[in-house]
């Protein structure tokens, strides 16, 4: 088990840390103006969805980049409006890559991306992620 996966496990089987994490990812992104939340599966399962549910917003996830959820926009939906993109986990940042050209790519903009773990080993803020705000609770 890798240290962000101690980390997760942990957040998890302790109700007061997965609350304080919940409250950070709602809190997160409580001051962002934006038309929908873009959750990464699996990475942003546990956390994410539910802070997103503490802020009552709806989201999508991805998933085998497929967007899914409520009222999935089509690419010329996607224009003009503005997205968050959420996970657990930043490793990478490959998939949250592609979703951003994604949306950009239609006419969409992306605000912010937040995580609850990045592992910096990877520097995806500097190469994948480069130019695009990044948060992140945990930095490994």
């Amino acid at each position: 088990m890798d240290k962000s996966e101690e980390i997760i496990f942990s957040m998890i089987t302790d109700h007061a840390k997965y609350d304080e994490a919940v409250k950070y990812m709602s809190e997160m992104f409580e001051r962002e103006v934006f038309d929908r939340a873009i959750i990464l599966y699996p990475s942003g399962i546990v956390f994410s969805t539910a802070g997103m549910a503490a802020l009552k917003r709806d989201s999508l996830i991805l998933k085998d980049g497929n967007l899914r959820g409520k009222n999935v926009p089509s690419p010329k939906d996607m224009k003009g409006k503005k997205f968050v993109i959420i996970g657990d986990i930043l490793s990478s940042g490959s998939v949250a890559c592609e979703l951003i050209k994604t949306i950009k790519d239609n006419g969409g903009s992306v605000v912010k991306l937040g995580f609850m773990i990045e592992d910096s080993q990877f520097n995806a803020r500097k190469k994948s992620l480069k130019g695009n705000p990044v948060e992140s609770m945990i930095i490994l």
